[in-house]
C-alpha cells in the first residue's frame, strides 16, 4: 500500500529502518530534511516525549503537506484525529506544516490486470 501511494508524490526518500528504531528513525527523518527532498517516506519526529510517524511528508513552497495514507474507500473521524494529532506534534517538532491530506486508496482496486 505504502509503496502504490508514494507514486503519487515521486521523488522521495523512504525511511526504511526497522519499526522498534524509533531514535534512529527520527535521526534520519532529520537527515533527510537536511537534503532538501521533495518527499520524506514514513518519515518520524519525537516531541513532547512522544513519537509520531507519518506516510507521506511532501515540501512545500511554504513548509510542508502531511499525507496520512488509508486503506479504504470512505472517510473516517478517527482518519482524521490521527492527522490533527501528527500535525501538533510534528508542529511542536519545529516543522512547519502548511496542509493535512488523507490519501484513501481503494485496496480491491486491481486496475491495470
Amino acid at each position: 500500500m505504502g509503496e502504490r501511494a508514494r507514486g503519487h508524490v515521486p521523488g522521495g526518500e523512504l525511511i526504511d529502518l526497522p519499526f522498534y528504531q524509533h531514535d534512529n528513525k527520527v535521526t534520519a527523518t532529520r537527515e533527510a530534511l537536511n537534503r532538501d527532498l521533495p518527499a520524506i517516506y514514513e518519515a518520524w519526529f519525537l516531541a513532547d516525549e512522544t513519537y509520531v510517524g507519518v506516510d507521506i511528508l511532501e515540501r512545500t513552497s511554504r513548509g510542508h503537506t502531511v499525507i496520512e495514507v488509508k486503506a479504504s474507500n470512505s472517510r473516517k473521524p478517527e482518519h482524521y484525529r490521527t492527522r490533527r494529532s501528527r500535525c501538533m506534534c510534528l508542529r511542536r517538532a519545529g516543522l512547519q506544516i502548511e496542509r493535512a491530506e488523507v490519501m484513501h486508496l481503494n485496496p480491491e482496486c486491481c486496475f491495470p490486470i
